[in-house]
């Protein structure tokens, strides 16, 4: 009976031990298959991967405008297209050592976009200046979103170039400001000679036209400054535009006038003052675009009294800004 349970024992275990055998075929064969469907998934992960980089590459090409994708850690630059390059004036392997904070003209504008973008998954129309290679500047509209790239998160900017708009509008805006000066000059004007050369101030801030009368000198007041006259009991000082302007000093004839006009001098106090010149010679009409603006030296006049050169009759006409006459001089209070 021992003999045929052990024998029966033996038995068994030899069934056990193929069937262990067994299993150990099947789970080495399951191990290999799972290799292989694994190194399967990976290699499609690659692929799609790069068929998504491939795509994303194909779209940034297609688009006129320059796209630039960075890594959101530290901001370095992952990938641009070809744009980018023609636009910035880098080479690709260049631009591609650059850090996306390089770009910006103030550090301060790639802070706050980084700020925004915390924010939001995207910034858009964020307006900026850039530096191009050679270092002139770029003005320029950011649009971004967050994304993966290259299993990194990453920043994609879109950037559109606003340079081209900018001129403009500064074209604009000078040409409207020429326009509201032009305006502004543009009504009549009492024209006058000193040494053959004719000069105009605005007719409104003329009170009158007298002849020649006695002038009373005044001491210790600037050489240009004649002294005071009684004109109606009121006491007004009288200038010679002649010395004012630097120009020689000449005899006063019958044709010699004295302009009583009205400004502010240095106090800020409305006065009255007489100014003599050569002539008068008419009253004139002149349009606001026939009056340009003063050149950066006129002969023998002081540019800050010149408001503009006025082309009128076939000669050039000297517009003058009586306003500052007495910037600058001493003077007596009146």
């Amino acid at each position: 009976m021992l003999l045929e349970e052990i024998k029966k024992l033996k038995s068994e275990n030899a069934a056990l031990e193929e069937e262990k055998a067994d299993l150990e075929t099947m789970m080495e064969m399951s191990s290999e298959h799972a290799d292989e469907i694994g190194a399967e998934l990976l290699d499609k992960v690659d692929e799609t991967i790069k068929e998504i980089e491939e795509r994303v590459r194909l779209i940034s090409e297609t688009i006129p405008v320059p796209i630039v994708i960075a890594q959101v850690s530290d901001g370095k630059i992952l990938y641009i297209n070809e744009h980018s390059c023609s636009v910035f004036g880098f080479e690709a392997d260049e631009f591609l050592k650059y850090n996306v904070s390089e770009l910006y003209e103030n550090p301060a504008d790639g802070k706050l976009f980084l700020n925004l973008l915390s924010e939001e998954r995207g910034v858009n129309n964020f307006e900026v200046r850039l530096k191009k290679a050679d270092g002139t500047m770029l003005w320029a509209a950011l649009f971004s979103k967050r994304l993966d790239f290259k299993d990194r998160p990453s920043i994609l900017m879109v950037i559109y170039d606003l340079t081209e708009r900018r001129k403009a509008e500064e074209e604009i805006r000078r040409l409207n400001e020429e326009l509201n000066r032009a305006n502004e000059r543009e009504g009549k004007y009492l024209m006058f000679t000193l040494a053959s050369q004719e000069y105009g101030i605005d007719i409104l801030k003329i009170r009158e036209i007298i002849g020649m009368m006695p002038v009373t000198p005044v001491p210790g007041v600037s050489d240009f400054v004649k002294g005071v006259m009684n004109l109606r009991g009121r006491v007004i000082p009288v200038a010679d535009l002649r010395l004012r302007f630097g120009i020689e000093a000449a005899d006063y004839t019958d044709r010699t006038c004295i302009i009583v006009v009205e400004l502010e001098n240095d106090t800020k106090k409305t006065t009255m003052i007489g100014i003599i010149v050569d002539s008068v010679t008419e009253v004139l009409g002149i349009k606001g675009k026939a009056i340009e603006a003063p050149p950066e030296l006129v002969q023998n006049t002081d540019a800050r009294f010149i408001a503009g050169m006025a082309k009128a009759g076939g000669s050039v006409k000297i517009m003058l800004d009586i306003s500052n006459f007495w910037s600058g001089c001493l003077m007596f209070d009146v």
